[in-house]
């Protein structure tokens, strides 16, 4: 076996493969066109214990991995996210994880995605910072002001912070069974969410989650409804 000076070159040249600027991993890149150089850097994985060890941290460590929202389902269940979730992996060390939203100006497409099996894997590391990035404006707005889209994106980012971590797991263990984020046409993130909720369970504190606005019905409660999955509740709420 060549020696461990030799061995993280060899890492280095692989990792390097795999990203698409300095130490960012984009999902997409990595399940298209550099599929192969993913399956060959976690071959090396299956080699031997010794160099699992090795490999597998740095393909968290102070990386960023990119996933566009309409994505993360896949990417949730993906070969990737499997091996950077992996139990050999401590979860002390520190990674960021990166969701885009970036619908086209001119789309009329209603895109929802569901984040819950995501948001089980992120609340078990404390060291994984989840983050919202977008370009959308809108048609209408100046690109020098920020709009209400990045006032959003803000919140997201607020909501799904280390701060609410703890109330998220609990509520994802306890109650809600999907979180649908939507995005919507002539580019602008409107700030919806359906918490799907299982059947029978209770609404959980939407405070406790980080959520400061939210829709009500005509006499100011949280609306409820079927669902369009089966029988689940479910709640929208607006940021």
């Amino acid at each position: 076996m060549l020696n461990l000076e030799l061995r993280n070159q060899v890492y280095s040249y692989l990792l390097e493969d795999l990203q698409t600027s300095l130490n960012v991993i984009d999902y997409y890149e990595v399940t298209t066109s550099k599929r192969d150089r993913l399956l060959n850097f976690l071959a090396l994985t299956r080699v031997s214990r010794q160099i699992r060890g090795e490999l597998l941290p740095l393909l968290v460590e102070s990386q960023v991995i990119r996933v566009h929202l309409r994505h993360v389902p896949a990417f949730s269940n993906s070969i990737l996210c499997h091996h950077i979730f992996d139990l050999g992996i401590s979860i002390e060390i520190p990674l960021k994880i990166d969701i885009i939203l970036d619908m086209f100006p001119n789309s009329v497409t209603k895109m929802d995605a569901d984040m819950a099996s995501l948001l089980r894997l992120v609340v078990t590391r404390p060291k994984l910072h989840l983050a919202f990035t977008t370009t959308l404006r809108g048609r209408w707005r100046d690109k020098k002001i920020p709009g209400a889209s990045e006032n959003r994106v803000q919140e997201l980012n607020r909501i799904f912070s280390l701060e609410h971590r703890d109330a998220w797991k609990s509520a994802l263990d306890s109650s809600i069974a999907r979180v649908e984020l939507s995005e919507v046409s002539e580019g602008e993130f409107l700030g919806e969410f359906d918490l799907c909720l299982r059947e029978g369970s209770e609404v959980p504190p939407l405070h406790d989650l980080g959520f400061r606005v939210q829709s009500l019905d005509a006499e100011g409660r949280v609306p409820r409804g079927n669902g369009p999955f089966l029988d689940r509740n479910w709640i929208r709420v607006v940021i």
